[in-house]
């Protein structure tokens, strides 16, 4: 009944495959890796982009279940309106280019089981594996449907397995709700909670600055930060459990099948980065305790503070600005400055940050963490603090600084680190570390490694 009342999705809103490059490595980033300055986020057409002079545009390439609102990692080199891409057939295949950089609403064609649908505004290249259907109007309707369990059960018919092309999404059937029935005001709130969520994330290019420091109060307590974090990310999460729970037995009203498909989510379904019951979810077969949750929870919010810190510490982020400051290759401590004049916490000048088993340099990350600390928490708190931080973390910050900083790092940034540690002998106890900030690297840089840092480590170690 609902394919013969239902018009073809293909006749409202036009499934889409995109643009297959066929060398992944050669044409596509993650975007914290090129220059912000080189970056064009807000293209409205392929016009704009070619006159914008840009040679880095976002690019839709699926990723992990997530609803709504997310997965924006990559950026693709469509310089000169893509002529490496067109110079590149016929390997690379270019599907659709008209299409490019209208908003969309995407999917990943290769599903866990259930397919998730995000909205993306104007500026975005969709790819052969993040496909993408471009609707009119009534945006929030029907992204509102495509994530409702009606849509998933009616999908299961189109495809039984774990692919869901453009194609299949054709036939997919719509029947038209009335205004009166609904208004889009769920969709739009889900689509405003997983928006925030993101970019509560350095991993988001709208990212603006530490939760936790957003959440402490002037020379206030770390402690008391992690637990405002805490029950806001939950209160996000049920608010969002509650509103999907509302859009499937929308959905199902309008399409008759109250009695077939299901109507409730699981709290570990809410696929917020920071719903702790999805992104801790333990395997099939194990449970985990809620002070298990909290404690990982807890570990991860401490985790995304240091890197923060590290961010502050090479002028990435400032404490007075939002947003990225210095992330263009060649920038300077005076585009710093002619950003932030006053700035409360200063970043290093010479874009060289030694991590070594002792305090042996002024500039030592782990005194310039401290530092950090007092400014953006407050100097009455700060033992407090360090001794939280340490206490989350099971060990001292030297310790974490010297044996997981830079783990963390690469694995946040998919093993594509803009921090790079410069090191000696890792395995020896009287090693040299030192990190530099890839946007600020010149041919100077391993010189002052060198010179600067380096051999006045030898000098101390044989006074020693």
């Amino acid at each position: 009944r609902a394919f013969t009342m239902g018009e073809p999705l293909g006749e409202v809103a036009a499934p889409k495959q995109g643009l297959a490059t066929a060398d992944n490595s050669r044409f596509l980033r993650q975007w914290f890796e090129v220059s912000r300055s080189r970056t064009c986020f807000d293209a409205d057409s392929r016009e704009t982009a070619a006159t914008s002079g840009a040679k880095w545009f976002p690019h839709l390439k699926g990723g992990e279940f997530r609803k709504w609102w997310g997965n924006q990692d990559y950026v693709i080199n469509w310089e000169h309106d893509g002529a490496e891409l067109w110079d590149f057939r016929p390997r690379s295949v270019i599907r659709n280019p008209n299409y490019y950089f209208k908003p969309a609403i995407s999917w990943s064609n290769v599903s866990s089981g259930e397919p998730s649908f995000r909205i993306y505004e104007q500026g975005s290249i969709f790819g052969h594996v993040g496909q993408a259907f471009f609707p009119q109007h009534d945006v929030e309707t029907l992204i509102g449907f495509a994530n409702s369990s009606t849509c998933r059960s009616l999908l299961a018919v189109l495809s039984p397995t774990l692919h869901f092309e453009a194609g299949q999404l054709t036939s997919l059937p719509i029947i038209e709700a009335t205004p009166s029935q609904h208004d889009g005001s769920i969709a739009r709130r889900l689509m405003d909670i997983f928006r925030d969520d993101w970019n509560a994330y350095e991993t988001s290019w709208d990212f603006q600055t530490s939760p936790l420091i957003q959440r402490s109060r002037s020379g206030g307590s770390l402690h008391d930060a992690l637990e405002c974090r805490w029950q806001d990310s939950l209160h996000a999460a049920h608010e969002a459990q509650d509103l999907e729970i509302e859009n499937n037995r929308y959905w199902a009203e309008v399409y008759g099948l109250q009695d077939e498909v299901p109507i409730e989510v699981p709290l570990s379904r809410v696929s917020l980065t920071s719903n702790p019951y999805f992104h801790y979810a333990p395997s099939k077969g194990t449970v985990r305790a809620d002070e298990e949750y909290r404690r990982l929870f807890a570990g991860d919010a401490v985790r995304d503070l240091i890197s923060y810190g590290i961010g502050c510490l090479f002028g990435r982020y400032s404490l007075d600005e939002p947003g990225l400051i210095l992330a263009s290759q060649g920038e300077t401590i005076q585009d710093y400055v002619a950003r932030v004049p006053e700035p409360t916490f200063a970043p290093d000048d010479d874009n060289v940050i030694p991590v070594t088993q002792d305090d042996w340099f002024e500039d030592d990350i782990v005194a310039r963490f401290r530092t950090f600390l007092k400014a953006s928490f407050g100097e009455a708190n700060l033992e407090e603090n360090v001794r939280c931080i340490e206490s989350v973390l099971g060990k001292p910050l030297r310790r974490y600084f010297l044996k997981d900083f830079y783990k963390d790092h690469c694995r946040r940034d998919s093993n594509r680190p803009i921090y790079w540690m410069v090191s000696s002998r890792p395995d020896n106890k009287a090693s040299f570390q030192a990190l530099i900030y890839l946007h600020r690297y010149t041919p100077d840089t391993l010189n002052t490694v060198l010179g600067d840092y380096l051999r006045e480590f030898q000098g101390k170690l044989r006074s020693e």
